[in-house]
């Protein structure tokens, strides 16, 4: 699917691929209709590193899962745009750099 193709929800990441790329809040909270009790607060988590996770349980995985958790990227997003691709690639990288080389050679980027 391309980016924004059959689409009509809100994005809850940045940068995301709808509005020409350019990165942007969601908009206000949507609360659903049960009640809580507290104090209710949408804001920014203070976690700077959104890699750093992503890179430990690809490292954490054998050298066989980690071939196939690769194809099963390259086989996903064989299909998406090249720009699309590029941005996956560029996050994966920023996880672990292996990572990000093995699918962009699996997707001849």
């Amino acid at each position: 699917m391309q980016s924004g193709e059959g689409f009509s929800g809100t994005v809850n990441y940045e940068p995301d691929s709808l509005g020409g790329g350019m990165p942007a809040e969601s908009g206000g909270p949507v609360f659903g209709s049960r009640p809580f009790v507290g104090e209710q607060v949408r804001e920014k988590i203070a976690m700077t590193n959104d890699f750093r996770q992503a890179g430990e349980r690809y490292r954490s995985r054998s050298k066989k899962d980690q071939g196939r958790l690769v194809d099963k990227i390259v086989d996903s997003r064989s299909h998406a745009s090249k720009v699309i691709q590029k941005r996956m690639v560029e996050s994966l990288t920023n996880s672990d750099k292996d990572l990000g080389k093995r699918v962009a050679k699996g997707l001849k980027l």
